[in-house]
């Protein structure tokens, strides 16, 4: 005898049916009438089952569309506030009498106004280069007393708290290393 699924093994012996031999025809009919059923049932399980997981699938596909819209907008909104710190930033550092020189840590600069252009009379493709070095040996030309200024800076990028002042071409500038924290 073959071995028979569980299942329908259940069914026969609750029909009262020996699979051994043939069934009576009203057993038959009973049991072909409890196979139609459980795969009436069955065709439902399935049906509920691909509705919820249709259903869930779609409110997942909300949730998710709702959230990187909601991800989109806060994006945009900090995007906005930055762009108007830098535009407020930028704005004082221009509209400031003096001369400013932004520089990382890594000696690459960060920032710098117009009037520190004018003020060391420079290429503004040297300041554009964004390297520190550079614009330290060209304003080095620009300075009374070269190797005191250098050894000078060298030291302030090391002691950010302190100041000090050098003399350009016959004009005082007072200028200071300052951490950014």
């Amino acid at each position: 005898m073959t071995t028979l699924h569980q299942l329908l093994a259940r069914q026969l012996e609750r029909l009262g049916i020996d699979a051994e031999a043939l069934p009576s025809p009203a057993s038959w009919c009973a049991l072909l009438e409890t196979v139609s059923q459980t795969y009436t049932e069955a065709a439902q399980e399935r049906f509920t089952m691909e509705h919820a997981l249709a259903s869930s699938s779609r409110e997942l596909r909300q949730l998710y569309d709702d959230l990187q819209h909601a991800s989109d907008a806060e994006l945009a909104g900090e995007r906005d506030k930055l762009s108007k710190s830098v535009a407020i930033h930028e704005a004082t550092l221009e509209a400031s009498p003096d001369g400013v020189l932004i520089v990382s840590e890594d000696r690459y600069v960060v920032g710098y106004n117009q009037r520190l252009v004018e003020l060391w009379d420079l290429n503004p493709e040297l300041f554009a280069s964004r390297d520190a070095d550079r614009l330290l040996d060209a304003g080095l030309d620009k300075v009374v007393h070269r190797e005191a200024y250098a050894e000078r800076v060298r030291h302030l990028s090391e002691h950010l708290d302190e100041s000090s002042v050098a003399e350009v071409l016959g004009s005082i500038f007072r200028f200071r290393l300052e951490a950014v924290r």
